[in-house]
């Protein structure tokens, strides 16, 4: 698990099996929807049986007899990630992308962290952004990252201006970006370096969620 003091193991079991997750203390609800999950998937707990929550899964590792812990993708590695115990970024991902779609007031509709997000180049240095999404395929998260406000019809952007990366990359590039990612095709994400400023509906320009700040 690394050496980060803040988190906190929770252990409970599941069946005939002990389960320990960790985490922070402020991700508890989240932790426990986890733990409901693997209560309520229909397989008995073994060694890499999953749970498929938001954008990633959960997953069991055992380390002893019926004793397991969850790890999901090292979300803040490389793209050949491994897996952690600290489930920090996991959840937090899981957790803001609940409340934003609650707060918006629409149904979530999570990519998988490796669906791929286009980003126009330009937008990487831009402190704002707008992010749409056309419906998602698989492989691809539907989702596109241009400058806010706008400068140009971005039709007029060649593949060379463009950068295809994995949505858990946004982590790395934008954190808040990541709170966005399970809004549904038809409505504009307004993302600023700290914050999510406004989502915005396409079709008719009403403004569903006004910023942070």
């Amino acid at each position: 698990m690394g050496e980060n003091e803040s988190l906190v193991s929770t252990v409970v079991q599941v069946e005939d099996a002990t389960l320990t997750l960790s985490a922070p203390p402020e991700l508890q609800s989240a932790v426990d929807g986890v733990i409901a999950a693997f209560r309520e998937c229909g397989s008995e707990p073994a060694d890499g049986v999953r749970v498929d929550i938001g954008w990633g899964p959960f997953v069991l590792k055992q380390t002893g007899d019926r004793r397991f812990v969850v790890v999901t993708p090292h979300y803040a590695g490389t793209a050949d990630r491994g897996s952690t115990d600290d489930l920090t970024l996991g959840l937090w991902a899981l957790a803001a992308q609940v409340q934003l779609a609650e707060l918006v007031g629409v149904d979530g509709v999570p990519p998988t962290f490796a669906d791929r997000v286009i980003i126009a180049k330009r937008a990487l240095s831009a402190p704002g952004w707008a992010m749409t999404r056309e419906p998602p395929s698989a492989g691809d998260s539907g989702w596109f990252v241009d400058v806010f406000p706008s400068l140009d019809d971005a039709s007029g952007l060649g593949v060379g201006d463009l950068v295809a990366v994995p949505a858990s990359e946004l982590l790395h590039i934008r954190k808040q970006a990541v709170r966005v990612l399970s809004l549904p095709p038809g409505v504009v994400a307004v993302v600023g370096e700290d914050s999510v400023d406004a989502v915005i509906r396409e079709s008719d320009g009403t403004v569903l969620f006004r910023g942070d700040r």
